[in-house]
């Protein structure tokens, strides 16, 4: 639909500006074999906290 892809690439951003570049979300397709979507997060990080 419109706007398709969109909201990945805001999770993806948001994750690089919080946690940094080693860090976000990403995607593979593979034509017959599906999506694959990995979200790479770190176990802790000073100075971020949950809520």
């Amino acid at each position: 639909g419109a706007g398709e892809g969109i909201g990945l690439a805001n999770v993806d951003e948001r994750m690089r500006q919080v946690y940094g570049e080693e860090y976000g979300l990403t995607v593979e397709t593979a034509l017959g074999a599906g999506t694959k979507v990995n979200l790479r997060v770190p176990k802790y990080r000073s100075g971020v906290f949950p809520d």
